[in-house]
C-alpha cells in the first residue's frame, strides 16, 4: 500500500458566517486516479475544535488539539471542491491563523 499526500496550504480564506468562523479552501479533485485508490482528507487540529464540510457535506469533527482524524472522500469528489473548516468553540475575534493542518492522502491498494 502506497499513499501519496497533498498538503492544502494557502489559500485559505478565513470569514465569519453567522457568528461562526469559517475558513475556506478550494482544490480540484486530484486527476489519473484509478479504481485501487481511496482519497482521505487528514485534519491535524491544533488550537480549536472544528468542524469539516467537504462542498457544504458535514464531513465530521475535531476536537481542540486532535492529533489526526481523517474523513474518507473517494466517491465525494467533485472536479472542483471546497474544504471548510468552521470553529466550533465561536470565539469572539475573528482569527487569522488555520488552526488546523489539512492535507489530501491518495491511498493505493493495490501496490
Amino acid at each position: 500500500m502506497s499513499v501519496h499526500r497533498i498538503r492544502l496550504r494557502e489559500p485559505w480564506r478565513h470569514l465569519r458566517v453567522e457568528g461562526n468562523v469559517q475558513w475556506r479552501r478550494k482544490f480540484n479533485r486530484p486527476s489519473g486516479l484509478g479504481p485501487e485508490q481511496r482519497i482521505w482528507i487528514e485534519v491535524k487540529n491544533r488550537s480549536r475544535g472544528v468542524a469539516v464540510y467537504l462542498n457544504g457535506r458535514h464531513l465530521g469533527e475535531t476536537p481542540a488539539g486532535a492529533e489526526a482524524v481523517r474523513f474518507e472522500l473517494t466517491g465525494l469528489l467533485d472536479l472542483h471542491n471546497e474544504i471548510t473548516l468552521m470553529s466550533t468553540d465561536a470565539p469572539q475575534r475573528l482569527p487569522s491563523p488555520l488552526p488546523a493542518e489539512v492535507s489530501l492522502e491518495i491511498v493505493d491498494l493495490g501496490s
